[in-house]
């Protein structure tokens, strides 16, 4: 794979985030404590007047999660827009782009970013195994809650917004408070997802993580099967029998994604965009593009 310069589409840490999305001033770090990219959470509202919407897409290196008690939240996630109402829990894994587009003046509710590392010492098994299915970026985590649940995750995020802004030697009862929620999460996720509970399944999320991360360098087939320590025939069988697509389906689909986002929210050209996907030949990009989409870049572009 051919290692690409700095992206179209930023890649920040939550830090950077701050720095870059947010007006800084002395409040707003007394909101956000700490080491960002670990652990972090704010009152939505609180964190209102401070971000500056629209915004133009990035990819996160830790994982966010928004939780909407009242107001709406518009928001875009790789090129798909979704609005985010009363009682919505929203996880955006590691890699994804996402910005947003509209808050509305009456919202409520959380918002923050923790790391695989988050759980690294809570008992039984790793919380980034565990929640695999949920910080997977191959699917849109997206949950409106019943009332009891909505209920139950308000009292937790009180909680865990109370010890945040007092963390001192508290980070365990902050990771227990937060395992609770994403247990809860899980087995949302489960019931109604409860044919993909195979191992082939975790292999589909494992291939998905790991092309999120490595589109940037052209992959190829068996570099990530290679990752995966599996043969490519293996790895096709898999995603074929989990997903009805190959794994060149796969990469294809998520460059498509990938030069959309460039071609929309950056001034690059077609032929730099076919350049960062790893296209030596731009013609063969834009034969490409407009096979999966029907419009040829130059018309994406412009639209």
């Amino acid at each position: 794979m051919n290692t690409k310069s700095k992206p179209a589409i930023p890649i920040l840490s939550p830090l950077q985030v701050k720095k870059a999305y947010l007006k800084e001033d002395k409040t707003l770090s007394d909101l956000l404590k700490g080491d960002l990219s670990f652990f972090s959470m704010v009152r939505i509202e609180e964190l209102f007047t401070y971000i500056k919407v629209p915004n133009k897409p990035f990819k996160n290196t830790s994982h966010g999660f928004i939780f909407v008690k009242a107001g709406t939240i518009r928001m875009q996630l790789d090129v798909l827009e979704y609005v985010l109402g009363e009682n919505t829990f929203i996880l955006t894994p590691a890699g994804q782009a996402n910005c947003f587009k509209e808050i509305s003046n009456d919202v409520k509710g959380f918002m923050g970013t923790f790391n695989d590392h988050f759980f690294d010492h809570s008992p039984g098994l790793h919380g980034v195994d565990r929640f695999s299915a949920l910080l997977n970026p191959g699917h849109l985590p997206h949950f409106v809650l019943d009332r009891p649940l909505a209920d139950l995750f308000t009292l937790i995020c009180e909680r865990v917004h109370k010890l945040y802004l007092n963390p001192a030697d508290r980070i365990n009862l902050i990771q227990s408070y937060w395992m609770s929620l994403m247990t809860e999460l899980d087995l949302v996720f489960k019931n109604e997802k409860q044919s993909q509970t195979n191992r082939g399944f975790k292999t589909v999320l494992e291939f998905k993580s790991l092309l999120l991360r490595h589109i940037r360098n052209n992959p190829k087939p068996a570099d990530l099967a290679e990752m995966l320590h599996v043969s490519v025939n293996h790895l096709n069988k898999v995603l074929k029998k989990n997903t009805q697509f190959s794994t060149s389906e796969w990469i294809a689909k998520r460059q498509v994604i990938e030069a959309q986002l460039m071609l929309k929210h950056s001034d690059l050209s077609v032929t730099q965009v076919a350049h960062h996907l790893g296209f030596d030949d731009p013609s063969y990009f834009s034969k490409f593009f407009f096979r999966h989409t029907q419009v040829t870049p130059s018309q994406y572009k412009k639209d």
